[in-house]
């Protein structure tokens, strides 16, 4: 069992901190920095803590494994600074980087903290996926606060905005209990996994405004016409948050876009969040997921199962989807051939093509050994199509 311990710094581990920072930077990145010229490592009680921020270490059986700290600029704006993660306990298994952002998060909540600044190296890139996993956002040079503690060998910045992180606590509360009652495919699991599609796919595109794409994904079936005949639901949770007007009328397009019912077979999109948002919810629509979610849509709706005798339509126009996707009027397999197949082809991103090409295999598969069970040559002909 490992056994990890984060501390607040005392100075007896100076040396220590300053030789696993060193090692780090220069022997296993080649960064050319000294000692010298870090002289917050000689002074972190001073640097970090007189100052209302920390400096945490981490240890596994009494051995530095990590640090990190966090720079006050004012009262309400911090830079995070000095997180190294000995190699061999980097990863899953030790959770060390994890467990230092998260103390460092939670400290910073408590302060009332409402920004966090970082600048790294274009070097430390498996710190940028663990940036971007984590909600930091990338942004230029010059949207850093003017006495943000940069150093020399910075090239990349991030900024986190813990304002947001309560805004989507207090949504995924919401939503939630919107959802509790669903029992269509469209509850609350449905709705975190949408919102982990979409992180994976921002991850590789640091462009993307993760605040527009976050409350789009978590708000994106509060008014779903399938499930309700009434709207407005997340507009008014959106205007109670406070976000601008601006800011609401972006989310609310991106919602009112991404519907199979408005975009049919042909998606165009414009802007980088509304593909996202398409690609994260189209892709818990497909695979084993999906397989799942059409049968428990279908009970939702008192559609049969199947229906051999009833071929679904090649192209079925926008109406009549919409018809269909509200009535009992279709037979649940039919509505693999009428979108869940074609689902694939129509992704927007490059993590979301790559992310559907095995969960289209696994929809293959699926209908072939149904179709097979059964002996219906004409229906698996049709699926050959595919």
């Amino acid at each position: 069992m490992i056994n990890l311990i984060i501390k607040e710094f005392t100075s007896e581990h100076t040396e220590n901190i300053i030789d696993l920072i060193i090692s780090i930077q220069t022997v296993e990145f080649g960064i050319e920095i000294s000692r010298d010229a870090q002289p917050d490592l000689m002074q972190i009680s001073d640097y970090y803590q007189k100052d209302g921020g920390q400096f945490w270490l981490a240890f596994i059986d009494d051995q530095l494994v990590g640090t990190i700290a966090l720079k006050m600029l004012d009262n309400s704006i911090a830079a995070l600074r000095k997180m190294f993660v000995a190699s061999e306990f980097r990863g899953k298994q030790y959770s060390v980087a994890q467990n230092l952002l998260d103390k460092l998060h939670g400290f910073a909540q408590t302060h009332n903290i409402k920004s966090i600044y970082l600048g790294t190296t274009n070097k430390y890139l498996a710190a940028h996926r663990f940036y971007n996993k984590n909600g930091y956002e990338v942004i230029p040079q010059e949207n850093l606060p003017s006495d943000f503690p940069r150093m020399k060998v910075d090239t990349m910045f991030y900024h986190f905005d813990l304002i947001h992180v309560q805004q989507v606590r207090q949504t995924l509360d919401f939503v939630q209990s919107h959802h509790k009652a669903d029992f269509s495919g469209h509850d609350f699991e449905h709705i975190k996994r949408v919102w982990h599609n979409a992180k994976l796919i921002l991850a590789s595109e640091p462009s993307a405004d993760r605040e527009i794409v976050d409350f789009a994904v978590l708000l994106h079936d509060v008014d779903d016409y399938k499930l309700s005949d009434s709207g407005g639901k997340a507009e008014a949770w959106l205007q109670k948050l406070g976000l601008s007007a601006e800011t609401i009328e972006r989310i609310i397009k991106i919602i009112d876009s991404i519907g199979f019912s408005k975009t049919g077979y042909n998606p165009r999109f414009d802007d980088i969040e509304t593909k996202i948002v398409y690609d994260a919810d189209k892709l818990d629509a497909i695979g084993a997921i999906g397989i799942a979610r059409a049968f428990a849509f279908g009970g939702a709706k008192s559609r049969p199962l199947f229906d051999p005798t009833h071929l679904p339509v090649r192209e079925l126009d926008l109406i009549a989807y919409a018809t269909n996707a509200k009535s009992g009027n279709n037979h649940s397999v039919n509505h693999f051939f009428e979108k869940l197949l074609r689902l694939s082809k129509l992704m927007q991103t490059k993590v979301g093509h790559e992310l559907a090409k095995q969960r289209q295999a696994t929809m293959l598969q699926f209908l072939g050994a149904f179709f097979d069970e059964q002996g219906l040559s004409e229906w698996m002909r049709l699926l050959q199509s595919f």
